[in-house]
Formats: structure tokens, C-alpha cells, sequence
């Protein structure tokens, strides 16, 4: 009887051992020359003690094999089994095994982006750890729910939903189409959207800077608004008077509309014609000013520019002055000094009018009547002019 006596007392030592946190416990998965070791940071231990399990995909590999502490936070030395393969990068989290159950340690891959693998002395910061929720906080979100969080109102949310669908099941359903259809069609024209709202930032970036000038803008509005009010009487007379002239005018056209086309098409020809002239009627405005003489050909510098050059060579020889011009005065049709008449000598002369001799003819100077010899020192006048020609022209009458 003393041997199970001793088995009782071997199996109530080692329930001993295993409620003591502290104390290492046999046939722990990962601790032993088979197994390496990591460190594992972590804000809230929760109920994670020594000789916890670790766990990959819901399978012990590991074993906490120690707990310190490391300003106010904790480090937990974790043993893992040679066969665990995990990224450099793995995460870690304090996971519970059933409501009531021991919490474990969770090790994991990342969501994304595995790097690397993990080896012996490697750290998990905080940055990757965590913990799950626990059933105390889950039992206290679900009372905060139930007794404050509208679950009363699911009835009546029910029921008025049971009352519009009710006999309106084809509506719905062209509804939930119609709005599958919106969906799509701004899916496909979402570039447009976005270059929309871009434009839409811009122009409210533009009316920013332009806050002074629209603020201006609004407070010379309202009086421009009061002064329309006070002429609105004003305004719908005149409005009504342009609508009873446009109604008289279209009376008119509509009335007026024959004749109108008759003297369009009478007019067709005479601009046909008009245009038909081309050049001819536009070259001939340049005959005006030098008529009748060619264009550019009697008068080409006078005509071309804006100002003309004037050549007069004098002749001041007293001899010459006196048969050209003294012999051409007259008196009552009787030359002072003989010779051609004035007149003639000028148009002979003339370079303006010597280019009319075939279109202007001019008359024959037919010669005066002899005037018989004045007698010597006869008469004041032949007196006085004979002296002067004596004295000018010696020799000379």
C-alpha cells in the first residue's frame, strides 16, 4: 500500500509545480537542445504567465520560458522548436483558448510583405505584438450594446421594413437595379468625377484669392437690386411695349415678305453685273483724279504721292522780257510794241494745255490791222514809250 500512497504524493507535488508560475515543468514543446530562443516586447501581458503555450496556426511550437520587465513594459523569453520556420518579421499576439480557457502566445506572419527568417536572439517590438480581446471585454461591449445601444429599436426598424416591402417586391428589385446601374456608370466615368471635383478645387481656390472682390461684388448688389425693384413698373412697361413691337413688326415682315423677295430678286442682276466688274470698277476710281489725263502719265509724282516738284527756270535778259512780253499787251485790240497777241503766246506755250491742241483746238490768231507809223515825236504816249525802249533797248521801237 505504500506505493500508491507515494504515486498520490508524486502527482500532488507535480499539480504543485505546475501552479507555480515561476518553475519549469517537463515535456514543454520547444525548450531543450532541439529549440532556439527569441524576445517578445509587449505593453499588456493580460493573463499570460510563465510556461504558457505558443502557438503557430492553432499548434504548439514553444514555450514562454520567461518573464522580465523593461520600463513598464515586458519581455518575454520565448523557446521555439528547430522545425518552426517564421519570417523576420512575424508578429506577435496574447490569444485565450476558450472563454474561461488559459491565454497563449500567438506567433504569426505578417498580413503582407514577408522578409526575411526569423532566427535565435531575434526581438518582436512592440510594434508588431498585441493581444486579443478578452471574454471580460467582450461580455462588457456586449452589455453596453444591449442595454444602450438602440437593440429595442430592431423591432420597430423590423417591422416598418416588413411594411414598405410588402407587395412592393418588384419595385425593390428595380430599385437595387437601378442602383447597380448608378454604381457602374459612375465607376466607368470616375476619371470624370475626380476631374470634376479637381476643376470644383480649383475654382474655389480661385474665388478664395478673389474674396475681396466678391465680398465688394456682394454689397453693390443689393442696392443695383433695390434700384430694379423701385424701376420694375418701368421695366415690364418697356418689356411689354418691345414685345408689342415685335409682334407689329412680324405683322409687317410677315405681310411684306413678297414684296421684299420681288425687289431681292430684282436687285440679283445689278449686283451680278456689279460683281461681274471685278477689277474694271475699282481701276477706274484711278482715272479721277488725273482726268483726262491717263493715270500715272502726265502727272506720275503729283498723282502716286502727296506732294509735287515744281521747276521754273527765268529768264531775265531785258531783250527777251520785252518780246515776250511787252510786245503782247494791247490796247483796245492795238499791240503797244507789235507782235503776236498775249493770248496766243500762252497757249503756244502752255505745257498744260499744249497736250489739248487735239482735243481743244485752238482758233487761228488772226494778225491785227496795220497801224500806220506814229510820227516822230508825235503823241505823249509814243513819246514817253519810244524814250524807254531807246533807253532799255538801244536801237529798238
Amino acid at each position: 500500500m505504500r506505493r500508491p500512497s507515494r504515486l498520490a504524493a508524486a502527482l500532488a507535488a507535480a499539480a504543485l509545480l505546475a501552479g507555480c508560475d515561476g518553475l519549469p515543468l517537463p515535456f514543454r514543446s520547444g525548450v531543450g537542445e532541439d529549440g532556439y530562443q527569441i524576445t517578445v516586447h509587449l505593453v499588456d501581458l493580460a493573463n499570460l504567465v510563465p510556461n504558457a503555450e505558443v502557438k503557430v496556426d492553432d499548434i504548439t511550437v514553444g514555450t514562454v520560458t520567461g518573464v522580465a520587465f523593461d520600463d513598464w513594459t515586458a519581455a518575454l523569453t520565448v523557446s521555439l522548436a528547430r522545425s518552426v520556420t517564421l519570417p523576420a518579421n512575424a508578429e506577435a499576439r496574447i490569444g485565450q483558448k476558450s472563454l474561461l480557457g488559459a491565454t497563449y502566445l500567438e506567433l504569426a506572419p505578417p498580413a503582407r510583405g514577408a522578409v526575411g527568417r526569423l532566427r535565435a536572439g531575434d526581438d518582436i517590438p512592440l510594434s508588431r505584438t498585441g493581444r486579443y480581446p478578452e471574454t471580460e471585454e467582450l461580455l462588457a461591449a456586449l452589455s453596453a450594446f444591449l442595454n444602450h445601444g438602440g437593440l429595442a429599436q430592431l423591432k420597430t426598424i423590423t417591422a416598418e421594413l416588413d411594411d414598405v416591402l410588402v407587395g412592393r417586391t418588384g419595385e425593390v428589385r428595380d430599385l437595387i437595379d437601378n442602383v447597380g446601374t448608378l454604381a457602374a456608370t459612375l465607376d466607368a466615368h470616375k476619371g470624370d468625377v475626380v476631374a470634376a471635383l479637381a476643376n470644383v478645387d480649383r475654382l474655389s481656390a480661385a474665388l478664395a484669392e478673389q474674396i475681396p472682390v466678391v465680398d465688394e461684388a456682394l454689397r453693390a448688389i443689393p442696392p443695383g437690386l433695390a434700384v430694379l425693384e423701385r424701376q420694375r413698373t418701368t421695366l415690364v412697361q418697356a418689356l411689354d411695349a418691345v414685345s408689342a413691337f415685335g409682334a407689329v413688326a412680324t405683322q409687317v415682315i410677315t405681310a411684306s415678305q413678297d414684296d421684299l423677295r420681288a425687289n431681292l430678286q430684282a436687285l440679283q442682276p445689278v449686283l451680278g453685273s456689279l460683281a461681274a466688274s471685278g477689277k474694271d470698277l475699282t481701276g477706274s476710281m484711278g482715272i479721277l483724279p488725273t482726268f483726262p489725263f491717263a493715270t500715272n502719265s502726265a502727272f506720275p509724282a503729283v498723282v502716286n504721292g502727296d506732294y509735287g516738284n515744281l521747276y521754273i527756270t527765268v529768264d531775265l535778259d531785258l531783250q527777251t522780257l520785252s518780246q515776250n512780253l511787252l510786245r503782247g499787251f494791247t490796247i483796245a485790240g492795238v499791240p503797244l510794241l507789235g507782235g503776236s497777241s498775249l493770248a496766243g503766246g500762252l497757249v503756244d506755250s502752255n505745257p498744260i494745255t499744249g497736250g489739248l491742241a487735239d482735243l481743244l483746238p485752238v482758233p487761228p490768231v488772226q494778225a491785227p490791222p496795220p497801224v500806220p507809223p506814229a510820227p516822230q515825236g508825235g503823241g505823249l504816249l509814243g513819246g514817253i514809250l519810244g524814250g524807254l525802249l531807246d533807253t532799255l533797248i538801244p536801237g529798238g521801237h
